[in-house]
């Protein structure tokens, strides 16, 4: 008989440690099939500045562009109101040499002096002038305003004229 030979002994297995589990950071996170993000620190400060300066241009824009229709409309508003006060402009000379004819003609002087009188009222002062058309029952009012732009002047045009043409005629017609 042989003698058994002696088999080797094996260490016992050591069985592992639990550790904690290990977390990565959000910018570390995998997904299968994508590389990690490059490092993109600082980046939304670049986009929330950028898109600040964008709504500040746009700000800017829009107030002055407000400005402006609300200095169009003040200005037609005023070339009308003038209008309509020199079409009562009655020429008393003319009515009681020819009559009333087809319509009450308007005198130059009562006219002027209708649309300076109603251009003492506006605020703020447009510059106002007027004519009669050729058929004596029309009256034609120009109004002209210098309008301050708040923001253009960056640009280099920080003033702009205004204008509007306004037409009446006389009321009564027999």
């Amino acid at each position: 008989m042989t003698a058994p030979t002696p088999r080797a002994v094996r260490a016992p297995r050591a069985t592992p440690v639990p550790t904690a589990p290990q977390t990565l950071p959000a910018t570390a996170a995998r997904t299968p099939g994508r590389r990690p993000p490059a490092r993109d620190e600082g980046s939304v400060m670049l986009l929330v500045l950028g898109l600040t300066t964008v709504l500040l241009a746009l700000l800017v824009l829009v107030v002055d562009v407000s400005v402006l229709l609300l200095a169009q409309r003040g200005v037609a508003s005023a070339a009308d109101g003038a209008a309509v006060a020199a079409a009562q402009g009655l020429d008393q000379d003319a009515l009681r040499s020819h009559g009333l004819g087809g319509r009450v003609p308007l005198g130059e002087v009562e006219v002027q002096r209708a649309v300076a009188s109603y251009a003492g009222l506006v605020q703020p002062p447009t510059a106002l002038t007027a004519s009669r058309e050729p058929d004596g029952t029309t009256v034609v009012v120009r109004a002209e305003r210098v309008v301050h732009l708040p923001f253009a002047g960056v640009v280099g045009k920080d003033r702009v004229t205004v204008r509007a043409v306004a037409r009446a005629r006389s009321p009564v017609a027999p």
